[in-house]
């Protein structure tokens, strides 16, 4: 819990490691629940700025690594469609239309 409180008004931040610890609090209870649950906010800072770090490192690998191994010339193979018609199917298209006068 983090407090983000202004002048004037209260704010608090609820951050919850797992679904277990959301379990763990009861509503008519929440303030003193979360209390008993609260841990050092400045560790959730790093360890979020921690993974920050892996995913960017994670995304400029692979970035790199796309870029490197990028062919142009390569086409990405297409399915073929086949079309069935059954016979017959386009002769009233193919008759003149004298016929319809």
């Amino acid at each position: 819990m983090m407090d983000t409180s202004e002048q004037g008004e209260s704010n608090y931040l609820f951050l919850f490691s797992n679904a277990a610890a959301l379990e763990r609090t009861r509503w008519r209870h929440f303030l003193s629940d979360c209390r008993q649950l609260e841990r050092n906010f400045s560790e959730v800072e790093r360890y979020v700025s921690e993974e920050w770090k892996q995913a960017e490192e994670w995304l400029k690998k692979t970035h790199l690594d796309i870029m490197q191994n990028f062919d142009p010339t390569v086409a990405k193979s297409r399915k073929k469609r086949k079309i069935v018609v059954a016979p017959g199917a386009f002769d009233s298209l193919l008759q003149s239309d004298e016929d319809d006068l």
